[in-house]
């Protein structure tokens, strides 16, 4: 038997040979084709989660988005009610074929008719596009004027308003369900939409998907819309998101994401615009406002209980909660010199905190904790904002190697923040595109900061030890509002004590610097800081707690609005109103990885925040 075996094996060596080499070679073939797919869109590849996406499906019912433009073909067509009516019907045509596994549909459309059911005191018979035109155009006006920067209408019309986007939510989203849909979509607008112009929005490797209906490139149709890259954040609660402790975590988040770099714009429960009636006049305001006492009334509370002993404690703990120190570790910090390595470290620590900083006051902060002296100035300042000589070099590779041209151009983009295409457009060759060139420029002019070792390793040659009380006003600069000049800041790290006026002025502008907080979290402030015995403890909750948190009538109210309104049923909470989506949009270049690696580890960094706060466990995910 072993001999037939070794006879076999010398038959078939060559043949068994090849056999074993394609094995071998299989899985780097794959790993290969899957790394080039992976750099043709980095982003989707990194942000990408199913375990996520399976979370949307099972609570929100869909887990696939396909888009449509309807162009009117005309500016301002948008506004004609006849075409708002159009695409209302199609909507409603997409809704209610089940063979389509659609599970909602959103538009301006939609927007439209709540703004009309709520003009006329929310009769169900008025969720209808209105039949005047002028009132379309004067709701529309007030809509985006009522709104804060970043929330309007923009994200749903072009900027001549002559098309709108039309936004499809499905559920078992196979190939084959796709390009039924899509074949819909086609039968329907050549019958009823025949007059204007309608593009499913596809993907590069979708191109496939039909033949016979009209498409637009993903990227055209992000410019045309101003719609960045999407990142979902999802949670649950399962007594239902309409409770204080849940809100107040998307509220925060919120209020975080907004503050995060390349993020321009945040969509939550709590910030939805939700629109009002006052009187004659239609109103937008955040859904769930964050629920703030009123100042005064906080100090005259504050003013019956404070304690002048407990000043210290609550600066240790505001400190302790702004940077990666113990509290011990703090108290070391405000009371005796520091190592230089100790200092070198705050000074990252400080930095990090107070990016995005602009030239000026980087180079302010380095002149007053770091060196005045211009060489090293320099040095550090090239870490953070590309140099002349870069800038240079980048030019150079794009645009020209003309030296005087090049001069001239570098001189003319040192200068100016905002970066346009006519500032380049003398400059190009026929066959250059200045939208491609300006991005790419953008990109490189916003300069990815230093980490905090490299920080550390950047600035210790230059620095010496001393007391950090000046590093410890930058860093609380950074949270207190912006009449705490720094003398004041530094008057509390210094003093044992400070007057009754300031410290009930402290307290009260600490207290709204946690807001929004937990039951669990305002119990603790009041007797870490006001109450002497429980008697008063009781007693300044009782006062405080209907200041910051809603009422469970209040709560209930909210929720059934939220139920009953298509734009937030669906997509913001799920259809049993257990969990909610936080929607970002953001604007990287896919040809950026490091950028991008960097954004979602920042958005990692303030969930995990969040999770050891909240003990909520989130989940995300690219769209």
């Amino acid at each position: 038997m072993i001999s037939l075996f070794r006879n076999y094996i010398l038959n078939f060596f060559n043949s068994i040979l090849l056999l074993f080499i394609i094995l071998l070679f299989i899985p780097n073939i794959i790993l290969c084709k899957t790394e080039v797919n992976n750099q043709l869109d980095y982003y989707k590849a990194q942000a990408h989660s199913v375990n996520t996406i399976n979370f949307i499906e099972k609570h929100f019912k869909w887990n696939k988005i396909i888009e449509v433009m309807i162009d009117s073909k005309k500016p301002d067509g948008i506004k004609e009610p006849e075409f708002l009516k159009k695409i209302g019907k199609f909507q409603h045509y997409l809704e209610n074929m089940s063979l389509f596994h659609i599970t909602n549909t959103s538009s301006l459309a939609d927007i439209v008719k709540t703004m009309n059911q709520r003009i006329n005191k929310n009769k169900y018979n008025f969720y209808k596009i209105p039949d005047s035109k002028s009132e379309l155009t004067e709701n529309l006006l007030t809509y985006n004027l009522s709104v804060p920067f970043g929330r309007d209408l923009n994200n749903q019309m072009n900027v001549d308003q002559s098309a709108i986007r039309l936004t499809i939510r499905l559920l078992k989203s196979s190939d084959m369900q796709i390009k039924r849909v899509i074949r819909a979509i086609h039968d329907y607008s050549n019958k009823y939409l025949k007059d204007y112009r309608v593009n499913v929005v596809l993907s590069e490797n979708k191109k496939n998907a039909s033949n016979s209906i009209e498409r637009i490139n993903y990227n055209d149709f992000n410019k045309r819309f101003n719609i960045d890259k999407t990142l979902l954040i999802v949670f649950k609660d399962e007594k239902g998101v309409f409770n204080n402790k849940t809100l107040n975590v998307i509220q925060r988040l919120t209020n975080k994401f907004w503050k995060t770099k390349y993020i321009t714009r945040v969509d939550s429960l709590t910030n939805y615009p939700n629109i009002y009636i006052s009187g004659d006049n239609l109103d937008v305001r955040d859904f769930i406002k964050l629920k703030i006492p009123n100042s005064e009334e906080l100090k005259k509370l504050f003013s019956l209980y404070i304690k002048s002993g407990k000043v210290k404690i609550m600066l240790i703990d505001l400190l302790s909660s702004i940077l990666p120190y113990s509290k011990e570790k703090i108290k070391d910090l405000i009371k005796n010199p520091v190592s230089k390595e100790n200092i070198a470290d705050l000074i990252a620590e400080t930095i990090r905190l107070k990016l995005p900083l602009n030239k000026h006051n980087l180079k302010e902060f380095i002149d007053a904790h770091i060196s005045s002296n211009e060489q090293v100035v320099k040095k550090i300042m090239s870490k953070f904002f590309p140099t002349e000589d870069e800038i240079n070099s980048f030019f150079q590779k794009y645009i020209t190697k003309n030296y005087t041209l090049l001069r001239e151009l570098t001189y003319k983009v040192m200068g100016n923040t905002a970066l346009r295409k006519s500032l380049i457009l003398p400059y190009l060759k026929n066959n250059q595109s200045a939208d491609e060139i300006i991005i790419r420029l953008r990109d490189f002019l916003d300069k990815l900061p230093p980490n905090k070792k490299e920080i550390e390793k950047l600035i210790k040659p230059y620095v010496k030890g001393r007391k950090a009380s000046n590093l410890l006003v930058d860093v609380l600069q950074t949270v207190f509002p912006v009449y705490y000049d720094k003398r004041k800041l530094k008057e509390w790290i210094l003093k044992e004590t400070l007057s009754k006026e300031n410290l009930i002025q402290l307290t009260s502008d600490f207290f709204e610097l946690l807001l929004p907080m937990t039951e669990k979290e305002l119990k603790l402030f009041i007797n870490n800081y006001l109450a002497s015995n429980k008697h008063e403890s009781e007693k300044i909750f009782n006062t405080l707690k209907d200041k910051v948190f809603y009422s469970r009538f209040e709560l209930n109210k909210k929720k059934r609005i939220a139920m009953n309104d298509k734009l937030i049923k669906g997509f913001f909470i799920s259809n049993n109103s257990n969990a909610t989506i936080i929607k970002l949009s953001l604007r990287i270049p896919d040809f950026n990885k490091k950028k991008i690696d960097y954004f979602l580890f920042s958005i990692k960094k303030i969930l995990h925040k969040e999770n050891k706060r909240s003990g909520y466990q989130f989940y995300i995910t690219g769209f």
